[in-house]
This record gives C-alpha cells, sequence and structure tokens, in this order.
C-alpha cells in the first residue's frame, strides 16, 4: 500500500518522436507523416501523429517503447494521435490510438499497468479504456463496430451509454447508440478476428504477441463482489439466473448513469452547497435535490475527505473544508467537493471548481460543476463480509487548465458487501503542469472498540491497487496487516528509489467507544533527500467485522510544508483471489508466535561495512536493538521503538521500527533518523516451521560536519540459537546449504540500481571441513547477477561463532562473512561480490538450510 507518490524511481522516457516502430509486415504499407507519404519496411520508425495504412491483403505489427502492442489487418487506418511514455512522470503517461476502418488487435503494455485511464483507443463509434488488456475490434463502413475482449477488462463508451467487456466478450457499438450488453465471443468469431487482424502471422514472423486463447463465457462475479445495479450494469457481467424484469430495471439504471455521468455544464452559484442540488455532507437531512430519500432507517455514516498534492510551487489545505489553494496568486483555480451522507442505499457527489483569494477564502462567483456523480441504489448487503467491489467508474477529459493541459477526471467508489464501508477517489492527471491531484474519500460506520478481535492477524488491501495489474519491478509491497492481540497496524512498499512505512495502533474512543487508529507515516527517498512524515491522524476501524479502516492523515515534507490526505482500505476475505497481485509479498500469519520476547543476532552489510546486529523483539511493546562494527569502532547505532508509534510489529518476520539514534562515524555525531523492516519471504528448510531467521533492509540518515554518511537502503539477517563454538560441530567431508539471498545491486559509482529480490534469487554454499574450502554461489534476480567464489575459509578448528572467506576468479570477486544457528542446521551471512571489469557489485546477506 502506498498513500502518496513521490517521483523516486528511475526510469527511461520517451518524448515526442520515436514512439515505436513496425516489427511485422506484408503487403504494401505506408505511413502519412507531415502530409508526406512513407513506404513502411520492417524496422520503420513510428512517431506521434503517424497516420499507419494497410493495402489489400496486407497486414502490419507495430511494438509501441512501452511493449503495447498492435496487429493490423488489411485495409486499415491507425491514427497514433498522442503518445508520451515516462514512468517518472506517470501522470502524464498516455496514449491516444484511432482506427477508423479495418480489423486490429490490441496488447496493452506498460501504459496500461502504470495510467491505464490514460490509454485510449478510438474507433468510428467509440471509446475504449482498458484494464490491463487484450482485445480486438472490427471497423468498417455501414456497419456497427465489434469490440472483443480475450483478457483483462475493458470499458466500451459513447455519448449514450457505457459497459464494461470482459474476457470472453464482445459488444456492438453504432453512432448514436449505447453499445450492446456484452455476449459471449462464439469461437468462430475469435478465430477469424485473430487471423484479420494479421496478429497470428505478424506473432510468428516478429515474435512478439501472444495467440487468443479459446473462448468461453465468462463467469459472474466471485463472491467478493456486492450485488447492485450499477455493479450488475457496469461492473460486471451479467449472470445468466437474472429475470427479464431484473434487466430491464438493470437497462434503466445504465442509461441514467451515463446521462448524468457526462454532465459537465455550468451550474448555479453554489459555496455553500445549499443550491439543492448539491448534497451536504455537513447537513445530515440535506441529501440534494438530486437524491433519493427513501422512507426507511438511515444509517450513520461519517465522512473523511481530503486533497494530496504534489507541487513545486507550495500549496495551502485549508484545514476547515479540505479545500486547496495555491499560496498567494490570486484568481488561481482550486478543487471543491461535496460527498453526501449515505441514505440506506442512496448516495451522490457534486465537484466543482472555485476560485480563491489569496488568503484561501473562496470567493462568492459562479462555478462550473465539473462533475455530478449520479445517484444509485443499492440492492441487499450480505449477512456477513465476504469482501468490496467497485460500484462506480469514471475516466473522460472534463475541462482545460490554465496551463493548457486537458484535466482528465478519474473516478472510483468501492463498498464493502455488507455496506458498512465506502471508498471514493478521484484523481485529475493534467491539472498544472507542475501538480498531479489526488482525493480521496472514505466514509463508513466506525467499529465497537470492545467488538474487536482479541487474538489473530488480519490483511488488509488498497481497492485502487487490487484494480490494478501489479508487477514487481524489484518492488516489496506488502497488505497492511493488523495484529489483534497488540492491536497493531504495519504497511510498506519498499522500492529501488525509496520506501514508505505505515505504522498504527488501535485505541478505544473514550467518547463513543469506537475503535480509533493513531497512524503515523514515513516516507522518504533513498538519500533522504526528501521526506514525509505524519504529525496527526483521524483514522477509524470501519465495520462490523472490521472489514475496512481508513481515514484522514495530516504530514509535513521536509521543508515544513504540511497537507493532509485521506485513505482507506478493505479486509482481505477468506475467499479472496487477485490474479494482478501474484506478485504480492503476501506474510505468513498462521502459527505464529504474538507474545513474549525474543533476542536475535546476525549481520547487517551497509556502506561496503560488514556489521554485527543483535535485535530485541518484545511483542507486546518493543523492538530495540543496536548494529556495531568492531573493526570501527565509530559504527555504533541503537533503536528503540514503541509499538504502536515509531515501531510496528506482526510477527517475527514483519515488523518495522524508525528510532534510531548514535553515529555512524567520526564525522557524524548524531543520525538524524533511521528505519528497519523485516521482510517475510518464507523458510528455509521445513516450510511448516518457523525458522527462526529474521532479515530485511534498513537505512540511515546521518548528515555531519557537512559530509553526507548516510547508510542507503542495505540488508540485514539475524537468527535465534547461535552456536558460539563452530568447532563443537565436529562435521567432516562436504557440507552443502541452499537458500535464499537478499540486498543490493549498485553500478560501478555505487549507485543502487536494483534490489535483489529473495524470492527470485538464491544463495548455496559448500563448505568442506576436510580442506577448510568454501564455495558460496550466489544467483540474484533469476539471472541478473550469477557468480561463485571459492576460497580457502576459517572454519577449520575454529571455536568462535563467525567464519569468513575471500575468493576471485577471472570475472568476480568476493567475500563471505557467516555464522551457524540451531547446531548447525542453518547458516546466514553476508555477500560482498564485485564483477571484474564492470565494477558492478552485489551486495547483502542470505539464509541456507541442510
Amino acid at each position: 500500500m502506498k498513500i502518496i507518490l513521490l517521483s523516486l524511481l528511475l526510469f527511461v522516457s520517451t518524448l515526442f518522436g520515436n514512439v515505436g516502430k513496425i516489427t511485422a509486415l506484408s503487403g504494401d504499407v505506408s505511413l502519412t507523416r507531415d502530409s508526406k507519404n512513407i513506404v513502411a519496411k520492417i524496422g520503420t520508425i513510428i512517431n506521434e501523429k503517424d497516420l499507419i495504412s494497410t493495402a489489400k491483403n496486407a497486414r502490419a505489427q507495430i511494438v509501441f517503447t512501452d511493449k503495447t502492442i498492435i496487429s493490423l489487418g488489411k485495409n486499415s487506418t491507425f491514427d497514433v494521435e498522442e503518445y508520451f511514455f515516462d514512468e517518472q512522470k506517470p501522470a502524464k503517461t498516455k496514449a491516444s490510438f484511432k482506427v477508423a476502418k479495418g480489423v486490429f488487435k490490441s496488447i496493452t503494455g506498460r501504459i496500461g499497468k502504470i495510467n491505464p485511464s490514460k490509454f485510449k483507443l478510438k474507433t468510428k463509434s467509440a471509446s475504449i479504456g482498458i484494464r490491463g488488456t487484450v482485445f480486438f475490434g472490427e471497423i468498417a463502413d455501414g456497419k456497427p463496430d465489434t469490440i472483443a475482449c480475450t483478457s483483462g477488462a475493458i470499458v466500451v463508451e459513447t455519448p449514450d451509454g457505457i459497459v464494461e467487456v470482459l474476457a470472453g466478450q464482445l459488444t456492438s457499438v453504432e453512432i448514436g447508440k449505447a453499445p450492446t450488453p456484452p455476449a459471449t465471443i462464439p469461437p468462430a468469431k475469435a478465430k477469424k478476428l485473430e487471423q484479420s487482424s494479421g496478429a497470428d502471422k505478424n506473432q510468428q514472423d516478429s515474435g512478439e504477441g501472444q495467440g487468443t486463447a479459446p473462448t468461453k463465457a465468462p463467469a459472474s462475479k466471485p463472491s467478493i463482489a456486492v450485488p447492485n445495479a450499477l455493479s450488475e450494469a457496469v461492473g460486471t457481467a451479467k449472470d445468466a439466473k437474472n429475470s427479464k424484469e431484473d434487466s430491464k430495471k438493470q437497462d434503466e439504471t445504465l442509461k441514467n448513469a451515463d446521462s448524468d455521468s457526462t454532465n459537465s455544464g455550468i451550474d448555479t452559484p453554489d459555496p455553500d452547497n445549499t443550491d439543492g442540488n448539491t448534497p451536504d455532507p455537513n447537513n445530515p437531512d440535506n441529501t440534494g435535490g438530486n437524491t433519493p430519500n427513501p422512507d426507511t432507517t438511515t444509517k450513520n455514516y461519517k465522512v473523511w475527505g481530503s486533497s494530496s498534492y504534489r507541487n513545486n510551487q507550495g500549496l495551502t489545505i485549508n484545514p476547515n473544508n479540505g479545500e486547496a489553494y495555491y499560496g498567494a496568486i490570486e484568481n488561481q483555480n482550486g478543487i471543491s467537493y461535496s460527498f453526501a451522507k449515505m441514505e440506506n442505499g442512496f448516495y451522490s457527489a457534486k465537484i466543482k471548481l472555485y476560485s480563491f483569494n489569496p488568503d484561501g477564502t473562496r470567493k462568492n462567483n459562479p462555478s462550473s460543476t465539473i462533475k455530478t456523480i449520479p445517484s444509485f441504489e443499492l440492492t441487499s448487503s450480505t449477512n456477513t463480509y465476504n469482501g468490496f467491489s467497485r460500484i462506480y467508474t469514471y475516466s473522460n477529459p472534463i475541462y482545460t487548465s490554465l496551463a493548457g493541459d486537458e484535466v482528465t477526471l478519474n473516478e472510483n467508489i468501492y463498498v464493502d458487501s455488507l455496506q458498512e464501508f465506502f471508498i471514493y477517489s478521484k484523481s485529475y492527471d493534467e491539472i498544472n503542469v507542475d501538480y498531479e491531484f489526488r482525493q480521496k474519500s472514505v466514509m463508513g460506520i466506525a467499529s465497537v472498540f470492545d467488538e474487536l478481535p482479541t487474538d489473530g492477524i488480519d490483511l488488509y488491501i488498497d481497492p485502487e491497487i487490487a484494480d490494478s495489474s501489479y508487477e514487481s519491478d524489484q518492488v516489496f509491497l506488502a497488505p497492511t496487516a493488523i495484529n489483534w492481540k497488540n492491536k497493531n497496524l504495519l504497511s510498506y512498499e519498499i522500492y529501488n528509489g525509496g520506501l514508505y512505512i505505515g505504522i498504527g495502533k488501535i485505541s478505544k474512543n473514550n467518547i463513543d467507544g469506537t475503535a480509533d487508529l493513531d497512524f503515523n507515516f514515513y516516507e522518504t527517498k533513498n538519500d533522504f533527500s526528501e521526506k514525509l512524515t505524519s504529525t496527526n491522524s483521524d483514522m477509524k476501524i470501519f465495520g462490523s467485522e472490521h472489514q475496512g479502516w481508513g481515514g484522514t492523515i495530516f504530514v509535513q515534507d521536509s521543508a515544513g510544508d504540511k497537507s493532509q490526505m485521506t485513505h482507506g482500505e478493505y479486509k482481505i476475505a477468506s475467499n479472496y483471489t487477485n490474479s494482478n497481485l501474484e506478485n504480492l509479498k503476501m506474510p505468513n500469519i498462521e502459527n505464529r508466535t504474538s507474545t513474549g520476547q525474543t533476542t536475535l543476532k546476525g549481520f547487517a552489510v551497509g556502506n561496503s561495512d560488514i556489521n554485527t546486529i543483535e535485535l530485541t523483539i518484545n511483542r507486546t511493546n518493543t523492538i530495540s536493538g543496536s548494529i556495531t562494527n568492531t573493526n570501527n569502532e565509530y559504527i555504533n547505532i541503537q533503536f528503540n521503538g514503541l509499538l504502536g508509534q515509531n515501531a510496528g510489529y506482526i510477527t517475527d518476520d514483519y515488523f518495522a521500527t524508525l528510532g534510531f539514534s548514535g553515529k555512524i562515524n567520526s564525522q557524524a555525531s548524531n543520525i538524524d533518523d533511521g528505519w528497519l523492516i523485516a521482510l517475510d519471504s518464507g523458510n528455509v528448510g521445513d516450510a511448516t516451521v518457523d525458522d527462526g531467521i529474521s532479515w530485511g533492509l534498513w537505512g540511515i540518515d546521518a548528515d555531519g560536519a557537512g559530509v553526507s554518511n548516510d547508510v542507503i537502503t542495505s540488508a540485514w539477517v539475524a537468527a535465534q540459537d547461535l552456536v558460539q563454538d563452530i568447532s563443537s560441530l565436529a562435521n567432516t567431508g562436504v557440507v552443502s546449504y541452499a537458500g535464499q539471498a537478499l540486498g543490493t545491486i549498485t553500478d560501478m559509482n555505487n549507485n543502487l540500481t536494483t534490489l535483489i529480490d529473495p524470492t527470485i534469487s538464491t544463495m548455496n554454499l559448500s563448505f568442506d571441513f576436510d580442506t577448510g574450502d568454501l564455495t558460496a554461489s550466489l544467483n540474484a534476480n533469476d539471472g541478473d547477477f550469477v557468480h561463485s567464489i571459492t576460497g580457502s575459509s576459517d572454519i577449520l578448528n575454529n571455536n568462535s561463532s563467525v567464519y569468513t572467506m575471500s575468493g576471485e576468479n577471472q570475472s568476480v570477486m568476493g567475500s563471505i562473512t557467516g555464522s551457524f544457528y540451531k547446531e548447525g542446521a542453518v547458516t546466514i551471512g553476508s555477500f560482498d561480490f564485485e564483477e571484474i571489469g564492470t565494477y558492478r557489485k552485489a551486495v547483502g546477506v542470505y539464509k541456507a538450510a541442510k
């Protein structure tokens, strides 16, 4: 989970000009560029604004820089209207294509993963949006467009309606009409689309692409989905058991939704939200003139909402109403919104554009209603919690900003199956060239503290992450976890550029007895050049089955600028499955000790030093310890985190602590701050038994005497039951150990380029207790860094707890430092390998079992 995004990753950017190339071609294919015709061939570069045309009996394949693949059949035209790919600027990354005629196949690439709302493909009749997808189109004059999806899901939209088309479905679209309800793709039709688009032969020629799997009718949504009119019409495949009456009601709901969702006209001046059209969240009795007000029992929901900006010029958030304005800039536009109090299944929201005075007060001027979310009625809730679903989604350009950029509004609403917790999010992709805007509201019925569990662990997830096609890309992302024994909440995300840590403590509200969540937020770049920390929070546990958490957090950056944000997550139900998150680092929460205390000893690498680490974990109170180096008297670091404040504990393999002090060398007398996180990446040895080993990553911000002595992201490992005297093992012959590796890979300038992911990295060691030789073989990141070293170690007649070895060959030199644990059943240690000639280094820690 990541609440606010910093531009922290290293990426490749593609600007105008070269945006792709032709990788397969047959027959006469041409492109029009600047009113000139160019004969295309394999390898021809494609630029933005190019128009590609295929003649009779011709076909072509285009691969864009984000790995989006377009196949075109005969007599087709393909227009690259807009294309910009830069992973460092995901909000500005976009692709807009148009197919006026012909048959095509689209396989979306990175843009479909990092900013799916900005991938659009238009036909003569409709606009297609995607969510990590493979889809086809058949466009012909005088006939309806046929749009088919074979993987993922697409949203097909016209001014008259919108449908979501799931894998194995197709829809037909005519100008001036809504898309037809999705239907199953006949096998013969699927085969014809693959052939007519030229995809099958293009794939054979280029080796890029993928075949179309046999289609079948999609199953209805998993049981985690909430049955409701909107989700049936827009968010799910229609259940074959629906009655004709239900289908008719569903169509009417969709029609109304589409009519309302395109409302972008000028509205009456309404600074106080009292015009009878906009619901007032501060007035429970005013649900707005457009919102049905049923004569039923009202559920008591509390609303949280805020804005989140990343900016370069200074921005102020009004703490009274969450509205944002730009400091000392008169007539600058800002965003305001209102979100209605829930009325037994009904909700509505209106977002407006206002102007602000320099002091932040809103001008009493006519405002443009950017977007009105229509009112919808939810059907019956479930009896017990079984998950969450998205019940509303919208993505469309809404206006042009003062900077001249087209601003696209993206919205989603989620609800749990008990209808007790709602999350509403929206973002504007281009609100200003220097700004990225994200806004969320959460609304729900707070949990009663005395009814919370007293033991066990639950996992939670941001629904927007669950909705996205997530790939690891050297990111360690774990779901949020709550330990009900100690009432701790913990989440983290670690990536090449930095990290985020969220720590929380659940307590009883003294006034109403509900469950408060005191949440602490910490985010930093790898080099500590930018930081965000929380100052306070207003958050709750939500629902009768504690199925959600969320609220508002107030944060401050390194320059002292303050802002606020709102965040919410849902509990992962026992039947939850999501192929999008197959790379998510799911912690092992079964049969884990949650009380008592344990002490671990091991190794921590950092700044090319091999240090020792000692950890004392009090599972209900503190996480304390030290990192020292006996060869360097100046490395003497202490940490002492109090659970729920600056430390969080879920299991011995999943915890985090801040609260660092001490010194890193003679030039730095003070450590500004530091962090340490334990990663749960599975056991070595018997998978059913806790291996007693903890490991993870750490970093130190220690700037002294004008010189930076930071420890950037580095690895540590520690374990129970250290063998104090290696000679007591009395081993003979060759003893082999197999395990995992964790750490970093740096370039010749010692810049971190890649994290070593333990789930795809191995370390194997072979000890010869007759000769003293030791061979260490590292395979980092599934083949990215593969080397072995052999050397003479000091394991013979060694009555200490530590062994060492140095070795080299023609390609690499390196060293190993480690210890044995559990009577020699496992070994842990540190490694430092450097490629000769390239100076690329892999540094980290390992754990391995016999």
